[in-house]
């Protein structure tokens, strides 16, 4: 039986012409499946949430009371005034738990022109285009002394208005609940409506 050779040449080159469609088309889809993924990779990448752009404060930013007028005059604003002194313990303490608390820092960055003085350390103080140093026969600068109503007490807030006038001075340590309550009543010229008590009656404290 001879065997004809032509045919027999042209079914092996037909069977390998048939296999390399089957492996072309396997490797496609594989391809088509990979690309699937890596486009809904890429679309759950572009759909996650941006970073937060919320300022985070690490501590109050206390100014001296020249560089306060300075900004309340391009920016209207109230100020907040702590005297303290080196040797005053519940200075020290007010500083840490109160002064030291997030919510408080992010408030009071946010809505007043914080000072920090040292009532007896304190440099000339300038103050309305006048200079005060030290009141007579006392190492407490003359002008602090007159904002604590000549009463020398520490620690001492102090509050004004936007025109850099007294409000009030307020003797002693504030726990952070108290302050909250005093900072927003002043803050908001709620002492200008109503009486404290009745604000605090109302009032919801935020800060922990």
């Amino acid at each position: 039986m001879k065997l004809n050779l032509s045919k027999i040449i042209i079914s092996i080159i037909c069977m390998l012409l048939v296999c390399t469609c089957i492996t072309v088309g396997a490797f496609t889809k594989k391809r088509k499946a990979a690309n699937k993924i890596s486009t809904n990779t890429n679309i759950t990448i572009s759909n996650s949430k941006p970073a937060s752009s919320e300022v985070v404060y690490n501590e109050i930013n206390w100014l001296t009371v020249e560089q306060a007028a300075a900004k309340q005059k391009l920016a209207p604003r109230k100020i907040y005034m702590d005297v303290y002194t080196d040797w005053c313990g519940w200075c020290k303490v007010m500083d840490k738990k109160t002064f030291g608390n997030a919510a408080c820092i992010k408030y009071m960055n946010e809505n007043y022109y914080c000072v920090r003085v040292n009532a007896e350390t304190v440099n000339e103080i300038s103050y309305k285009g006048k200079t005060y140093g030290d009141a007579p026969n006392s190492n407490i600068n003359q002008l602090v002394l007159e904002w604590m109503m000549n009463k020398a007490s520490y620690p001492t807030s102090i509050f004004f208005d936007e025109q850099f006038n007294i409000i009030q001075p307020l003797p002693g340590y504030m726990e952070l609940k108290q302050f909250e309550l005093i900072i927003k009543y002043l803050k908001e010229d709620m002492h200008k409506k109503m009486q404290f008590q009745e604000y605090q009656k109302t009032f919801t404290y935020e800060w922990n």
